[in-house]
Order: structure tokens, then sequence, then C-alpha cells
């Protein structure tokens, strides 16, 4: 038996999976859809009706990853993962800014671009 790791973090319909073998998204309703787009690539249609427990489930890219292409999608630095951390820090900035126009706040940008341009831009 091996232990097994996964956190969730919502966002509305949004979904961030980590678990031990990577990154993953999913985003839907509770309505009747959901899409997910797991750590290895493999993506999934879901169609159900609420309340009946019936759905259907479409997958794609469901051949089970060979030794090498989860080694790769482990790997931190791969294209697969950098690509959805750049995914998921743009889907979070877009949430923060629509939640502070709705609580009617600015943004000082200056101080947001010295901020990082002292943080990950100093030489020292």
């Amino acid at each position: 038996m091996g232990i097994r790791l996964k956190k969730t973090v919502k966002f509305g319909p949004l979904n961030v999976n980590l678990s031990k073998s990577g990154l993953g998204f999913s985003v839907g309703t509770k309505k009747g859809y959901r899409f997910t787009w797991g750590s290895t690539g493999r993506k999934r249609h879901t169609f159900f009706i609420p309340g009946t427990g019936l759905s259907y489930v479409k997958e794609s890219g469901t051949a089970r990853p060979t030794k090498e292409t989860l080694a790769q999608s482990q790997s931190f630095f791969s294209w697969h993962r950098i690509g959805k951390l750049i995914g998921i820090t743009a889907i979070i900035v877009i949430l923060a800014l629509y939640i502070l126009k709705q609580l009617g706040m600015e943004i000082d940008w200056q101080v947001v671009f010295n901020f990082v341009k002292e943080t990950f831009f100093a030489t020292k």
C-alpha cells in the first residue's frame, strides 16, 4: 500500500490540484460538466446529471505513463510544468485583480514593480 498526497485549492469554478505526480487543473460547474487536465497530461471531460449519480466520462491520453514520461512530468523544470505554473500564476493574478476591483480598491503598480525588481532582480 502506498502513501497518497493530494491538495486541492478552489477558485470558484477552477480547482488547482497538487499531488505527488504534479500539478493538475479542473474547471466546471456543479450543473453538469467538468474538464480535468491531470498532472501527467491526461485530459478528462465529465458530463453528469446532478443528484442522480449518472455521468459520462471521455478521456484522452489514458494510457498509463511510462517511467520516462512520468519522470519528465515530475522534473521541476519540464516545459509541461513551467506552462502550468505560468497558467496558474495568470489565473491567480486575474482573480486577485477582479476581487480588488469588486471591492473598489486600486493597485499602485509602481509599488508592485519596485517590489518585483527588488525581490527578483536585485544585484548584491
